[in-house]
């Protein structure tokens, strides 16, 4: 009898921990990986829905002790200086294009498309 309740409790939990504030269950929170290396951006194009988390992992600091940074042209995101450690940020919630670059070496380049 104790282990049906307690599925039943775990099952009921799991549901309300799942379900969104309008009623529907929620998707799980997307992710797209990004690397630094050898002074380029990999990929240096991704497509991603709207607030997708994108991780940022700058290799060239562990190995050169180069920083960089990942920063929109339109200044719609921007991750600060990336020493070594993953940084991440959220992708905008409105759909385009966003190009950018690294504000200490300016011929890094990439762009995000949001779809």
């Amino acid at each position: 009898m104790r282990r049906k309740l307690w599925l039943v409790v775990a099952a009921a939990a799991f549901m309300l921990a799942t379900v969104g504030a309008s009623g529907s269950l929620a998707s799980p929170q997307a992710r797209q990986q990004m690397v630094i290396r050898n002074f380029s951006y990999f990929p240096n194009t991704a497509t991603v829905a709207p607030g997708t988390t994108i991780v940022v992992t700058n290799l060239d600091a562990l190995r050169m002790r180069v920083p960089h940074t990942l920063t929109a042209n339109n200044g719609a995101f921007d991750t600060g200086v990336i020493k070594g450690d993953a940084v991440s940020f959220v992708a905008p919630t409105t759909p385009g294009i966003y190009n950018y670059h690294c504000e200490i070496h300016p011929f890094m380049m990439g762009s995000i498309t949001v779809s």
